[in-house]
């Protein structure tokens, strides 16, 4: 009887052993915390070049280059010119409001947002260790106030620059509508650090961290349409040989931010404290530092429906046509446009990943 006990009395104490600290080389951690990212401003802008000039034209009939867009650029541009030149007595001439300023810019910007993910580290010594972190970042892009504000500036002003540059007795309609798509865009870090211990004696065991990965973005990113459009007939006038005429075009522009994977370093600190041999908890503070890889894409696509006649705004400074004659093509064809870049981002990234999490130690 006695040897049983002292059997049972040996079993219940090896049970109640745990792996001694030093031979618990593996940690897992699940964390969670905030993305606080800031950028700057800068980068390289580009619009789209001026087009060939119209063919076609009557001589001394001054021709406006053909165009991809009324929206921007120099169809925007002459478009204002065209309307300048023209004298409309007791009406006010309005001009469109290019969308030039939204283009040029930082068309979204990244929000704080929350951040989730997990550690997995592997101890190397008492005071170094290496880990592998992943995390998922759902910090939002949005559009910045001021290409809200330019959007809105730039579809009301081609309602108004339209019906005060088309003067008719027939029929005549403008539209001018927007779509955007905001608060998009999601991000995944993947790095790898060394983390090293600053003391190896105390219980709350401070440590630094440097090391390096890839900033992963969604595909899915703010992005705004414009459409515009515009239909209005002439009537012909009996007694002369011309034909009624009816005009009918839409413009439309597609503006979307975009960015590339990257490569980030990392440094940053933070402090563990254990709860028993198994478990601890730890307060994390990191800097992703990469590149600005944010970009501002254009696509443009005029249609013109299918006409036999063509015709002339007469009177102004360039001379705008319409139609699809074969003889004038109208102004607004200058082909589609896709991906073009009118902004690319320069300087550095710093975001901030606050975190805290649980520790297992196996």
């Amino acid at each position: 009887m006695g040897s049983r006990l002292s059997l049972c009395v040996m079993l219940i104490a090896m049970l109640g052993v745990t792996s001694p600290a030093h031979a618990q080389k593996w940690e897992l951690e699940f964390v969670g915390g905030g993305a606080f990212p800031s950028s700057s401003g800068a980068g390289t802008t580009a619009l789209p070049p001026p087009n060939s000039t119209l063919s076609g034209v009557p001589p001394g009939f001054p021709a406006a280059r053909i165009v991809s867009s009324w929206y921007f650029g120099d169809g925007a541009a002459q478009l204002n010119e065209a309307i300048a030149s023209r004298l409309v007595l007791f009406r006010v001439n309005p001009s469109i409001v290019p969308l030039d300023t939204v283009l040029q810019g930082r068309f979204a910007r990244r929000e704080s947002g929350p951040t989730i993910g997990f550690r997995v580290s592997r101890v190397l010594t008492p005071r170094f260790s290496a880990e592998f972190t992943l995390e998922s970042v759902n910090a939002p892009l949005s559009l910045d106030s001021n290409s809200i504000a330019g959007l809105e500036a730039s579809r009301l002003s081609f309602l108004n620059a339209w019906y005060g540059f088309i003067v008719t007795t027939g029929s005549q309609t403008v539209t001018s509508a927007a779509t955007i798509d905001d608060n998009r865009g999601h991000q995944l870090a993947s790095t790898g650090a060394l983390l090293v211990n600053l003391t190896t004696r105390s219980r709350l065991t401070p440590y630094a961290v440097v090391g390096g990965g890839v900033v992963s973005n969604g595909d899915r990113n703010p992005s705004a349409q414009l459409v515009g459009h515009y239909q209005f007939g002439l009537a012909s006038v009996p007694g002369l040989p011309v034909p009624s005429l009816n005009i009918d075009e839409t413009d439309t522009v597609a503006i979307r931010t975009e960015f590339a994977n990257t490569f980030a370093f990392v440094i940053g600190g933070g402090v563990k404290y254990p709860i028993n041999s198994r478990f601890s908890l730890r307060l994390d503070v990191r800097d992703l530092i990469h590149g600005d890889s944010q970009r501002t894409e254009l696509d443009a696509t005029p249609l013109t429906a299918p006409n036999s006649s063509g015709g002339l705004i007469s009177g102004t400074v360039p001379q705008i046509a319409f139609g699809s004659s074969p003889i004038v093509r109208s102004t607004l064809s200058g082909g589609a446009l896709s991906h073009f870049e009118t902004f690319h981002a320069s300087g550095t990234i710093h975001q901030i990943h606050a975190t805290g999490g649980l520790i297992w130690r196996f």
